[in-house]
């Protein structure tokens, strides 16, 4: 078993070690917190630029594989076989209406404008 001295003469050449690694060299400065979010928020610029390129170039290679969904595939219509037959609308239904009829009246005219010659 350890007595209580040991353990301490350990922990002296623990904490001399730690003295040691810390002073060897200096701590680095530390960086500005503006300096690191304008940096951060270029790097996201970019990286949004770069995600919306690829995404155009990927959409405009489909539609060069694929071809434009406005166009049809087939611009003919298609045609009917010839033994279809169509239904044909039914003809209208003709009633006759009685019309009164009352005696004319010829109108009364003012004598023409003669004319000029």
């Amino acid at each position: 078993m350890r007595t209580s001295m040991e353990d301490h003469e350990g922990e002296d050449a623990l904490h001399a070690a730690f003295q040691a690694v810390l002073t060897a060299r200096p701590e680095p400065p530390l960086p500005s917190l503006a300096d690191a979010a304008v940096a951060g928020g270029r790097r996201i610029r970019r990286r949004r630029a770069a995600l919306a390129a690829a995404g155009a170039v990927a959409v405009s290679a489909v539609l060069v594989l694929v071809g434009p969904p406005w166009t049809p595939a087939d611009p003919a219509p298609p045609t009917m076989p010839a033994d279809t037959v169509h239904p044909t609308p039914p003809e209208p239904e003709v009633v006759e209406v009685p019309v009164p009829v009352e005696p004319f009246e010829e109108p009364e005219h003012a004598e023409p404008d003669p004319v000029e010659e």
